[in-house]
């Protein structure tokens, strides 16, 4: 028992946040990583108090965001896919954990995501805008009542479900197509529909693309970190990997309960 609460109090979960801007007429796009607050592994504020003698917002301290990735990019989101071949390389050295001075070690884990709409989506692999804009659901928001009644019924989605339906067609598996449907003439309209079980849909291009748009709800891509060979790489310069910026998480150590 006493092992197992240990495993819970090494492990820190983390949140990423992002936004775009255009600063001098230059587009960039920040990327900030942080600690999540626990009092199962911080210590309290009267906890630290009692221990150390010192008076302090513990949470506070945690929590300071540090800068992950800033880098020249269009808010378009093929170019900001570029990004996600090295968020998932990062993600994949969080499984190693970190070691303290003590020897203690340390595991983490991103568990949260901040940032406005437009961050938000494109993190899930949602269409901007548009009747499917809710990440959580596959409703429709033409009819307010018909999307009132259908999300009391509708189950949740994650990442891996957006995943499965972006590509689980012909077309939705090709690289470098981050909306790929936009492309796609009549006969590739077809064959995408076919492929998805899809049977009955209009004739027209214009019809089956609206079938097609219907049948996804909104996935327009694969969630940015979850598919890296959809999302090939564009010229950018990463202020640091995650791996090494998780030095600074060295700080939150004073407050782990060791």
């Amino acid at each position: 028992m006493q092992r197992k609460l240990k495993l819970f109090q090494r492990n820190r979960a983390l949140w990423v946040w992002s936004d775009h801007s255009v600063l001098q007429g230059y587009g960039l796009v920040l990327i900030v990583v942080g600690i999540v607050y626990d009092p199962l592994v911080f210590y309290t504020d009267s906890e630290l108090a009692e221990s150390h003698k010192t008076k302090m917002n513990v949470q506070e301290l945690v929590e300071q965001g540090e800068i992950y990735i800033m880098t020249h990019c269009s808010s378009s989101s093929a170019d900001q896919a570029g990004l996600t071949p090295e968020r998932v390389a990062c993600l994949d050295t969080l499984s190693d954990p970190i070691t303290t001075e003590s020897g203690i070690k340390i595991y983490n884990t991103v568990r949260f995501f901040k940032g406005d709409k437009q961050s938000a989506w494109f993190e899930a692999g949602i269409q901007r805008g548009g009747h499917y804009c809710c990440i959580a659901c596959d409703c429709h928001t033409s009819n307010s009542f018909t999307n009132f009644t259908k999300a009391h019924h509708s189950k949740l989605r994650g990442f891996t479900n957006i995943q499965e339906k972006a590509t689980i067609g012909v077309f939705g598996k090709i690289p470098n197509r981050v909306y790929f449907f936009e492309s796609l003439n009549a006969e590739e309209l077809k064959r995408e529909l076919l492929s998805r079980g899809v049977f009955d849909f209009p004739s027209t291009k214009k019809g089956m693309t609206e079938e097609l748009k219907s049948h996804l709800c909104g996935a327009t891509y694969s969630c940015t970190v979850v598919v890296e060979s959809l999302c090939p790489p564009t010229g950018y310069e990463s202020t640091v990997h995650l791996r090494k910026k998780l030095a600074f998480y060295a700080r939150s150590f004073n407050y782990v309960r060791l």
